[in-house]
């Protein structure tokens, strides 16, 4: 969203291993929200010190020659709630359709039409060049079939690999019959067929051309070249509809899931307007399931960290059975994953993947923090140090403020409020 001026708080960025300080681009990236097109002449950056970056890293990145801004813009579903709050599609649509994004699009689709008139120049050129010997009667059709059988050969010959390698670890488990059995019997047709392509590869003359390199790196180009002429073609064309095919995705998920009913949003449709992120469907879902109802501050916050935060190591073994705080914690944990699963079923009926899994790191060190725990007193996630508690819980008391915002007079309320007034202290508080 553009402002007057943009703050960095931040100029370090947690690329998926480490903490990094940002890049040009990135600085860029961000410090182009500055100036609101037709109202501000000049738009203001901040960048915010901190000790453990120095003055000459932002200085770098910012006098840099990369000042390239690409546009992040996509629909979300606060976003088509509230479009559809105060428009008909037909205009939701047509606005989209003039966002930063759509205008790169465009002009990616000028670029596009010089760049696809050199390609096929280029291609029709390659397709002019023909290779003959005069003692090989090798042709563009037996080129053909000696390149179809050379890749039968070699991938019957990993087909060959594989069985083998299966056979003898069945052996080994005892799957098979007596040891003397000869396993080159079981192999005969794979066999037969390999030797077949073999000779098809054989028979052809190109083996024998002295043009063979030269006449499949020409093939390999004419190949490549016609596979960007229709890969770009596609890709193009896409993108010019993207935000359209986007937003009606986003507005069948949230037809189906009672959000909306039409394109009018109902009252769930406008808890969920005033909720953001990826799971602002789940959490409005459940406070109108009353899911949440009947918990105590530091049970509240429990659940809701595992809707905003984000474990580091999902590749990593998940425990025979998870332990929560408390049995009204576990209760919850259930009725979100059904919830959970119920609308990552409706976004891949719509072809939306926008759901993420429930994050179960934090869960224990939100649990304590929101009960007055100090800092140093919290363990961290295994794979995660402090910072990472900090940044889970700061989540939550963001999420905390607009659930705050949005429930009004909603039962609720009383809870949410002294859920963020426990977890407001310290280095979590309103900036």
């Amino acid at each position: 969203m553009p402002a007057r001026s943009c703050v960095i708080s931040s100029f370090t960025k947690f690329d998926g291993t480490a903490f990094a300080t940002l890049t040009s681009g990135e600085l860029t990236q961000l410090m182009g929200r500055a100036g609101r097109r037709g109202i501000d002449v000049v738009g203001h950056g901040v960048i915010l010190k901190e000790s453990d970056v120095g003055v000459r890293d932002i200085y770098d990145a910012a006098i840099s020659g990369e000042f390239s801004v690409d546009s992040k813009f996509a629909p979300t579903y606060a976003m088509v709630l509230s479009l559809l709050r105060t428009r008909s599609a037909a205009e939701a649509e047509a606005l989209l359709e003039r966002s930063f994004g759509q205008f790169q699009s465009t002009r990616q689709l000028d670029h596009w039409a010089h760049r696809k008139a050199s390609l096929e120049e280029r291609l029709a050129d390659l397709q002019r060049r023909r290779f003959r010997h005069p003692r090989v009667p090798c042709t563009e059709r037996t080129l053909t079939q000696f390149l179809r059988a050379g890749e039968d050969v070699a991938d019957l010959q990993t087909d060959l690999r594989r069985r083998r390698r299966e056979h003898w670890q069945d052996r080994r488990r005892g799957r098979y019959g007596a040891g003397g059995s000869d396993p080159g019997g079981r192999y005969e047709i794979l066999r037969r067929k390999l030797k077949a392509a073999q000779r098809r590869v054989a028979d052809t003359p190109c083996p024998h051309c002295p043009f063979l390199g030269e006449h499949r790196a020409h093939r390999n180009q004419v190949t490549d070249v016609t596979a960007t002429l229709e890969g770009g073609e596609a890709e193009l064309q896409a993108a010019q509809t993207r935000y359209r095919r986007e937003f009606r995705a986003l507005r069948g998920v949230l037809q189906d899931g009672g959000f909306l009913d039409g394109d009018t949003p109902t009252q769930l449709g406008l808890l969920a307007e005033g909720l953001f992120g990826e799971r602002a469907l789940v959490i409005a879902d459940a406070i109108a399931a009353g899911t949440f109802d009947g918990l105590v501050p530091e049970e509240l916050a429990a659940a809701l960290v595992m809707l905003v935060a984000e474990d580091r190591g999902r590749e990593r073994a998940s425990p025979g059975r998870r332990r929560f705080p408390s049995h009204a914690v576990e209760l919850v944990h259930r009725a979100l994953r059904q919830s959970l699963g119920r609308f990552a079923d409706i976004e891949r009926a719509h072809g939306v993947a926008t759901i993420a899994p429930l994050s179960y790191d934090y869960i224990e060190a939100a649990h304590a923090w929101t009960r007055g725990e100090e800092l140093a007193d919290i363990d961290a996630p295994v794979g995660a140090d402090l910072g990472d508690v900090v940044k889970a819980v700061k989540n939550l008391y963001s999420l905390l403020r607009q659930m705050e915002q949005a429930l009004h007079s909603h039962p609720l309320l009383p809870l949410v409020r002294t859920t963020r007034e426990r977890v407001e202290r310290d280095l979590i508080r309103r900036v």
